[in-house]
């Protein structure tokens, strides 16, 4: 599960192209986030987060944004990847994350194992 999370951080943010015909992974789609300005980056929103995937196993939701991942606040997509990366190799997450109402919510949570 983690190395197609890191395949998917990688297309979706985009660092890299998916070679034509080529299928997106499937966990979830990851969009920037930006703030009231329209051009300040604030975090990841996820859509179409599928249930078997780790962000709902951590309990995350389909328009949910991720705003900081242990400790790394989300301002551009290097930072967005470094956050991300957080995923596929820390072995316990703490996020702050606003939800589509606006509200924050914390998440502390160990990696569910694969």
């Amino acid at each position: 599960m983690k190395a197609h999370l890191s395949a998917l951080i990688l297309v979706l943010i985009g660092l890299i192209a998916l070679p034509a015909g080529a299928q997106e992974p499937a966990q979830a789609r990851i969009l920037p986030a930006y703030g009231q300005d329209g051009v300040s980056m604030i975090g990841i929103r996820l859509e179409r987060i599928r249930p078997e995937s780790l962000f709902a196993a951590i309990g995350l939701r389909s328009g949910d944004v991720i705003l900081e991942c242990n400790g790394i606040g989300i301002s551009d997509p290097s930072t967005a990847r470094a956050v991300l990366d957080q995923f596929a190799t820390s072995p316990r997450l703490h996020l702050v994350v606003l939800d589509p109402s606006g509200g924050t919510r914390e998440i502390d949570t160990a990696i569910p194992p694969e």
